[in-house]
């Protein structure tokens, strides 16, 4: 099954409408049939009944898998806070994919609310989704990124994304505090080098 996923150069992207010019649209192999998707990468959107369920759906497993007092997920109030940069993928009405990034301070961001659809999962749809919001965070002038979640089994296959792209373990940053069943990340955004 192939999963690798195309990225276009600027210059090759097909232009979303005029009324969603934040949009940015990609390629990816479909499993199941070996031929190309569109996917489309749309921001905010969490006035949309599929992404308030998709929202609610990480924090309930989220919750589920960690202790209460580990669980920081964003609900949707968090998530329409003015430092929070909100996005979802598409292909064609069907959502696969959200996530968000939360500015700390000028220069610092925190990654939050990533979750794949499973149907689609193990098609490179999670490393789609971080390689553009790590893009999306450094285009605002972001030069670090940092991530928590759980240390848990649950959590596994979401640590080894992570570290396949360049993030590795660091000292609780923010207002986070040791915590075992917590895993705290960062990544330099200055490193980061958009396959293409």
């Amino acid at each position: 099954m192939r999963s690798d996923v195309i990225w276009f150069q600027e210059s090759n992207l097909r232009r979303p409408p005029e009324h969603a010019p934040n949009c940015l649209r990609v390629k990816q192999w479909s499993g199941n049939r070996g031929n190309m998707i569109e996917l489309v990468f749309k921001p905010n959107l969490l006035d949309q009944p599929a992404v308030q369920a998709l929202v609610h759906r990480h924090l309930t497993h989220a919750v589920a898998k960690t202790a209460q007092e580990s669980a920081h997920g964003l609900d949707l109030s968090g998530l329409q806070s003015p430092d929070v940069r909100f996005w979802t993928l598409w292909a064609a009405d069907a959502l696969h994919a959200i996530g968000a990034w939360k500015q700390l301070s000028a220069t610092e961001a925190e990654l939050k609310s990533m979750h794949v659809v499973e149907a689609v999962r193990r098609r490179g749809t999670g490393s789609l989704l971080l390689k553009h919001l790590i893009d999306d965070a450094q285009a605002a002038g972001i030069q670090t990124l940092y991530l928590q979640t759980g240390s848990g089994a649950f959590f596994a296959p979401a640590v080894a994304l992570y570290r396949r792209h360049g993030f590795a373990e660091c000292r609780p940053f923010s207002n986070y505090r040791e915590d075992r069943n917590s895993i705290y990340m960062s990544r330099s955004c200055a490193s980061w080098v958009r396959e293409n």
